[in-house]
């Protein structure tokens, strides 16, 4: 449970968001306070300032905070997928099927569709046709 706040509340730090409105809003949603309090201490040590009752450093030194520890990551990664690597490794992973393997599934059952119509035909032949068929193997 905690790992979910953890990854929500970077996840609101990345988009900035304040840490206090993004704790606000996991509580609103019904996590416990106490567990939201936690993580947020472990997301930015300032917001330990939180658990006392004090107020943690402004949204601006949050902000210089962030380009500072931006500013030290590789410069050889994009801009881009250094800011969606922490929101998406957060988010859990669903299978979604591709349009490809949709046409593919789709085009399978078509075919035994087609397969099992000659199939019901060749037995309704050889019901009505039995006696004919018997007819041309009999001596």
């Amino acid at each position: 449970m905690k790992e979910e706040i953890i990854g929500g509340l970077k996840n609101a730090l990345d988009r900035n968001e304040t840490i206090e409105k993004a704790m606000q809003t996991f509580i609103n949603a019904g996590y416990s306070a106490t567990e939201v309090r936690e993580a947020a201490s472990m997301v930015n040590p300032s917001a330990t300032g939180m658990l006392y009752g004090q107020p943690s450093i402004s949204s601006t030194s949050q902000s210089s905070v962030r380009q500072t520890a931006q500013a030290s990551k590789p410069a050889t990664l994009p801009k881009q997928q250094t800011t969606n690597t922490p929101a998406t490794a957060s988010m859990p992973v669903t299978n979604v099927a591709s349009p490809t393997k949709q046409n593919k599934g789709r085009k399978t059952a078509i075919i035994l569709a087609i397969v099992l119509i000659v199939l019901v035909l060749v037995l309704g032949a050889t019901i009505f046709l039995s006696e004919s068929i018997l007819n041309m193997f009999s001596p």
